[in-house]
């Protein structure tokens, strides 16, 4: 791009009021983010209102629920105390079939966290799962040797939660919870080991491994040891998964676009309607969601302390490239659906990532013809240095030479992968947070008893006691129904002024909503056969940006 010396000056400047608006700030673990609350970034008065009503609407429920839900459980005791809270509105998608080791193993392919599972080369050290222990749960005629070999074993993993704090009276394991898939590819639940390592028991001065739990034990025990998995996995999904690799990365990314491209230049202009209400959202996460006494640090076990702590390990190891999803189903083993049927995020995901990459790929040659044009913008290298300079955005990995973008390739890369996390990712780990964690039962966001020690058969009554009470079990629900709402600027939609004068962009964005109607189409075929249709990555429900 060639631009006169007036042109120049007007870039320097539109940049250098942003870069007063825009100013870096910092929280120790944390992302960089934006300082304050920029006029620009506030949160428009429709979305407002909306938020007000959802919020209103559950109070509402919560009133109405409250006297039922507790004359049924001090009566009862039973899990149908739980039936009375969201009594007018829609109920979960999983309310009636959670109790299905089919739902459970579901959960983990195209449930709100579809990022965990990878398949095993090898049994990890810490496992202590035996032939004998899961003989009766194996398919007839198979070994757990013979599985591991013929690549029919996976894992879901969170060594990532030993340690993390924990809020007083909760309990927080770091399971694992191993899986095989049957001639077919379907996946079912194999065993469930909630300790790593042994545990000492002074009373007897003896030493004892832990406990491995299968489908086949008691129904009430192995309900409770699947919700140790889910409560894990509620923490971990809503810190690291859904908060921190798309609400916090990305938030860094867009201030460092703000100061580091004019607002005519054509990469900021490409972003802008992909970062709409982003900055809003996180800076109401910061000082209302996680704060002590707010909704996170009711609901979900590790409180506000550990929601911090959570992100600032997952920050400390992280890397672009964990963005892209192609490395990230091969890395975990996950890509082959032959092997692994029925995981809806995978295929869906990689179409659409696919189109993603096709269109941006468009837009950008309308601009950068080659490595020569990427390496000469001065503004591109601004932005560069914004976003890895440890002074600024500080994140890791970038695909930059010379703290730069020289090559067309790696800035391709970058904008694929930006444009892919605050609409897809986002959307996949976001749209289905009412239906997962909205009934209490399957998913807790805080469990009130510690992991069993032995395989005693337990009760319904004693695995009711180990869920919220009705004012926490409240709270989680009108936080997911609240994140949950339906989005109005979806994949695709771009305003009329969008790249209005180049041609070339026009006709890009003509092909890739072309190219989204037939996935639509294609995804909802494939859902009228399933007894849980995936819509999370249907294009109709995937949010342009990152506003809720």
């Amino acid at each position: 791009m060639t631009l006169n010396e007036a042109e120049t000056f007007a870039r320097e400047r539109a940049k250098a009021v942003n870069r007063s608006i825009y100013e870096w700030d910092r929280l120790p673990g944390l992302p960089s983010f934006v300082k304050g609350m920029p006029k620009v970034e506030e949160m428009g008065r429709l979305e407002t209102e909306r938020f007000m009503f959802d919020l209103g609407t559950s109070v509402f429920e919560a009133l109405m629920a409250k006297v039922g839900f507790a004359k049924r459980l001090k009566s009862k005791g039973k899990l149908a105390a739980y039936d009375y809270l969201r009594p007018y509105g829609k109920k979960p998608s999983v309310a009636e079939v959670w109790q299905r080791d089919s739902e459970f193993a579901r959960q983990r392919l195209n449930g709100v966290n579809p990022l965990q599972i990878r398949r095993l080369d090898s049994m990890p050290s810490h496992l202590r799962v035996t032939q004998a222990r899961v003989a009766d749960v194996l398919p007839s005629g198979t070994t757990l040797e013979q599985m591991l070999a013929d690549g029919r074993l996976w894992l879901c993993d969170w060594p990532g939660l030993v340690g993390a704090p924990v809020r007083l009276g909760r309990f927080l394991s770091a399971p694992s919870a191993l899986f095989f898939t049957d001639d077919h590819g379907e996946l079912h639940p194999l065993a469930i080991q909630l300790d790593r390592e042994s545990t000492y028991r002074p009373e007897s001065d003896t030493t004892v491994d832990p406990i491995v739990f299968t489908p086949t034990d008691e129904r009430w025990l192995w309900l409770t040891a699947r919700t140790h998995v889910q409560t894990a996995d509620a923490a971990w999904h809503e810190m690291v998964v859904h908060l921190f690799r798309t609400h916090l990365l990305m938030e860094t990314v867009w201030v460092a676009a703000n100061r580091g491209l004019s607002p005519q230049h054509p990469i900021h202009r490409l972003l802008t309607p992909h970062f709409v209400g982003t900055i809003a959202i996180n800076y109401k996460a910061r000082n209302e969601l996680i704060v002590p006494g707010g909704p996170i640090d009711t609901s979900i076990s590790v409180g506000t302390e550990g929601a911090y702590w959570l992100i600032s390990q997952a920050l400390e190891t992280f890397e672009w490239s964990d963005l892209d999803p192609e490395r990230d189903l091969a890395d975990r083993g996950v890509d082959d659906r032959d092997a692994l049927a029925g995981y809806y995020y995978r295929d869906d995901a990689l179409v659409l990532w696919r189109e993603i990459g096709t269109f941006t790929e468009e837009l950008l040659r309308a601009f950068y013809p080659d490595d020569t044009s990427v390496a000469e913008d001065a503004e591109l290298a601004d932005w560069a240095h914004e976003l890895a300079d440890p002074a600024c955005g500080n994140l890791s990995g970038l695909p930059l030479k010379n703290g730069r973008f020289e090559r067309f390739e790696d800035l391709h890369a970058v904008i694929r992968q930006i444009v892919f996390n605050v609409s897809c990712e986002h959307s996949a780990v976001n749209n289905g947070q009412y239906d997962i964690f909205g009934w209490i039962p399957n998913s807790p966001g805080a469990w009130f008893l510690p992991p069993p020690t032995s395989l005693a058969a337990s009760s319904e009554g004693e695995f009711t006691y180990g869920l919220p009470p009705f004012k926490i079990a409240e709270e989680q629900i009108t936080l997911v129904h609240l994140l949950s709402q339906p989005t109005t600027q979806h994949l695709g939609d771009y305003p009329p002024d969008f790249f209005h004068e180049v041609g070339a962009v026009r006709i890009a964005v003509d092909r890739f909503r072309a190219r989204l109607d037939q996935v639509i189409t294609d995804i909802r075929q494939r859902n009228q056969t399933l007894e849980m249709p995936y819509t999370y990555l249907d294009p109709t429900g995937v949010a342009a940006s990152i506003d809720v």
